[in-house]
C-alpha cells in the first residue's frame, strides 16, 4: 500500500514589471540591465535597480516561479523593448549566460533549496520603439495568453497561439449527444494514431466514437447505455493501456463506481459492473489513468471532501487509499465536487494527479515511485479555473494542464525541462466552451483535447 508523507513542495510566482510604461519622444537605441532578485528557490522574486533609468517607454514584464522541479522566468516585452540574453547569478555562485529566447521563457531545471537563481540579470533595449508622444500614457500588463501594449492613440496585441485546425477547434462528429454543460474525456496509446472519446448523453448514457487516423474518420457514436440502477452522475473517464483495451468508468445514479470495458478495441463490451460492490460512495466523477499494461488509478472525491484512490495491478488492491485535499478544500457543492485529473509519465512509475481547488486555483500532488508528495500549487495564484483540470503527458518529464477560463476560453499550461512555463491560450478568442476539457496525446509533440460547446457537440483542438 502506499504511504502518504508530509512535505510541502512549494511554488511561488511573482509578477514583475521591468522599466517605466510611458510614451517619451524617439530616441538612439539604450541597452538596459534589470536585476530580478529572488531570495529564495521558492520565494518571491522581486525587481531590482535598471542600469540605465528607462525613458523610452519601453517595458518588460512576466511572471517568475519556483519549485523543486526547477525554476522559470517568463518575460513580456512591451512598448518596443527586446530582450537580448539573461545572466544568471546562482546562490552558491557561478553564472550561466543565455542568448534571447524566442519565446521569451527561461527556464532552469534541478534547482535546489541552496542551488538556485538568486538573481536574474535581463539585458534589454528599446531598439524597436516607434510610438512618439510627449503627453499621452501607456499601460503594460501580463497575462496567460497575450501580451499587450496600449496609449491613448494606438493598440499592439500579439495574438495567442493557434492550435489545431486553422484559427479554430473542428466539430469530430455534427451529432448534439452530449449533455449540455458536461465534459468529454479522451485517450489514446503512445504511438499509434488512435484516439477514443466517451461522453455522457442528456438520458445519463456513455456515448463513445473512435479515429483511426488517417485510416477511419471518427465513428459513430456508439450508447454504451449506463448502470443497471439508472443513469450515470457527471463525466465518464476513458483510458487505454494496449491498442485492443479499454476501460469506462462512471459515477452511477447509486453514488457507487462503475466500469465498462473491452478487450478488442470496442468491438464487444462486457456488461456494466462495480469493481468494488458497494465499497465507498462517490461525490465527484472518477478519473482514471493507466502506467502501463494491467494497471490502472482511479481517483475520486468522497463524501468527506477528501481524493480517494483504488489502483489496479494484475488485481485490485484491498481498501480506498486516502490523498485529503487541498487547503480550503475541492471546489464543488458536498455531492457535486470536481473531478481530478491525473496521468501517468509514460511506463515510468510517476502519477501527476491535479485538481481544482476551493479557491479556484490548480493544486498538484505526485507519486514518484515511493511516496506522494504533500497537495501545492504548481503555479501559485496564476490562473483562475472555471473547469476541472485535465492532463496529458507525452513523455517523461512533460505534462499539459488543460482548463476552461472564467472567459469560457481554453488553456494549457505546460511543464517541460525542469519548469512549468504559463498559461497559454488556445485558438481564438471567440471559441468559447462548456465544461471541462478532456486531453490525450498520441506521441511526441502531439496533443489532442476535447470540450464541448453551446452546441452540445464535441470539439477537438490538436497538436
Amino acid at each position: 500500500m502506499r504511504k502518504r508523507v508530509p512535505g510541502a513542495l512549494g511554488v511561488a510566482i511573482a509578477l514583475f514589471v521591468v522599466g517605466i510604461s510611458w510614451f517619451a519622444s524617439p530616441a538612439a537605441a539604450t541597452n538596459y540591465v534589470t536585476a530580478i532578485n529572488c531570495p529564495a528557490l521558492a520565494g518571491l522574486c522581486s525587481v531590482g535597480t535598471t542600469t540605465p533609468t528607462p525613458g523610452t517607454g519601453a517595458s518588460v514584464g512576466g511572471t517568475a516561479g519556483g519549485a523543486q522541479e526547477g525554476q522559470f522566468f517568463q518575460l513580456t516585452p512591451a512598448g518596443g523593448a527586446a530582450v537580448t540574453s539573461v545572466v544568471a547569478h546562482f546562490s552558491d555562485g557561478g553564472t550561466e549566460t543565455r542568448p534571447a529566447a524566442q519565446d521569451n521563457l527561461y527556464v532552469f531545471p534541478g534547482m535546489t533549496t541552496t542551488h538556485f537563481v538568486s538573481r536574474l540579470d535581463v539585458h534589454w533595449n528599446d531598439n524597436a520603439v516607434t510610438t512618439t508622444s510627449s503627453n499621452s500614457s501607456s499601460t503594460s500588463s501580463s497575462s496567460t495568453s497575450s501580451t499587450s501594449s496600449t496609449s491613448t492613440t494606438t493598440t499592439t496585441t500579439t495574438a495567442p497561439p493557434h492550435r489545431g485546425p486553422g484559427n479554430g477547434p473542428a466539430a469530430i462528429r455534427q451529432e448534439a449527444v452530449a449533455k449540455e454543460g458536461s465534459s468529454p474525456d479522451a485517450t489514446a496509446v503512445r504511438g499509434f494514431n488512435r484516439l477514443d472519446v466517451a461522453v455522457v448523453d442528456a438520458e445519463g448514457n456513455v456515448q463513445w466514437t473512435r479515429e483511426d487516423h488517417p485510416t477511419t474518420n471518427w465513428t459513430a457514436w456508439t450508447n454504451l447505455g449506463q448502470p443497471p440502477t439508472g443513469g450515470i452522475k457527471g463525466n465518464p473517464s476513458i483510458t487505454s493501456w494496449s491498442p485492443d483495451r479499454l476501460d469506462i468508468f462512471a459515477r452511477g445514479t447509486d453514488d457507487e463506481l462503475w466500469q465498462r470495458f473491452s478487450n478488442d478495441g470496442g468491438a464487444t463490451w462486457s456488461v456494466w459492473l462495480t469493481p468494488f460492490g458497494d465499497d465507498g460512495e462517490l461525490a465527484s466523477s472518477p478519473e482514471v489513468s493507466t502506467r502501463n499494461q494491467h494497471r490502472l488509478n482511479v481517483f475520486v472525491v468522497g463524501t468527506d471532501g477528501s481524493i480517494w484512490e483504488r489502483f489496479y495491478d494484475g488485481a485490485w488492491n484491498h481498501g480506498w487509499i486516502h490523498h485529503g485535499a487541498p487547503t480550503g478544500g475541492i471546489s464543488g457543492a458536498a455531492t457535486a465536487k470536481s473531478e481530478p485529473g491525473t496521468v501517468a509519465w509514460g511506463m515510468s512509475e510517476r502519477v501527476d494527479l491535479f485538481v481544482r481547488g476551493a479557491d479556484d486555483k490548480l493544486w498538484q500532488k505526485f507519486w514518484d515511485g515511493s511516496s506522494w508528495t504533500a497537495w501545492f500549487k504548481p503555479v501559485g495564484d496564476q490562473g483562475t479555473l472555471a473547469s476541472e483540470p485535465d492532463v496529458t503527458s507525452w513523455e517523461p518529464g512533460n505534462l499539459l494542464v488543460f482548463i476552461r477560463g472564467t472567459n469560457g476560453l481554453s488553456y494549457a499550461l505546460p511543464f517541460g525541462g525542469g519548469g512549468w512555463g504559463p498559461w497559454v491560450q488556445l485558438v481564438l478568442s471567440t471559441d468559447t466552451f462548456a465544461g471541462g476539457p478532456g486531453a490525450a496525446s498520441r506521441g511526441l509533440d502531439r496533443f489532442d483535447v476535447f470540450y464541448l460547446k453551446a452546441d452540445e457537440r464535441t470539439y477537438h483542438i490538436w497538436q
